[in-house]
């Protein structure tokens, strides 16, 4: 399942939300990003049914130094039977705002 929608001038805590998918058969999660401002050590969260419900993946985001410079970005996630909607939970304590682009996620096998 590919999701292709950019999103930028993304803060600590921005959540993006992806309703009713079924990641039964899912075992990673892929997120083309950028991250161009000074703070590194920004991630996503994937969290199940609300924004802090059950973490299925984390995904470290590489500091590109560029806000137009993407990089694909890979995590593993736990298999999770049924249908949820799916959470994506932008975060980096260090940074309040312009934490990263997002350009796409993908999860697959």
């Amino acid at each position: 399942m590919l999701f292709r929608s950019a999103i930028g001038s993304t803060n600590h805590g921005t959540t993006i939300k992806f309703a009713n998918l079924n990641l039964a058969d899912t075992t990673k999660v892929k997120v083309n990003a950028s991250a161009g401002g000074g703070a590194k050590g920004s991630q996503i969260e994937v969290r199940l049914d609300s924004p802090t419900g059950p973490l299925v993946a984390t995904v470290d985001i590489a500091h590109t130094g560029d806000w137009g410079k993407f990089q694909e970005n890979k995590a593993k996630l736990t298999p999770a039977p049924g249908r949820h909607d799916v959470y994506l939970v932008l975060t980096n304590p260090k940074k309040g705002g312009g934490l990263m682009n997002v350009d796409w996620v993908e999860f697959g096998q």
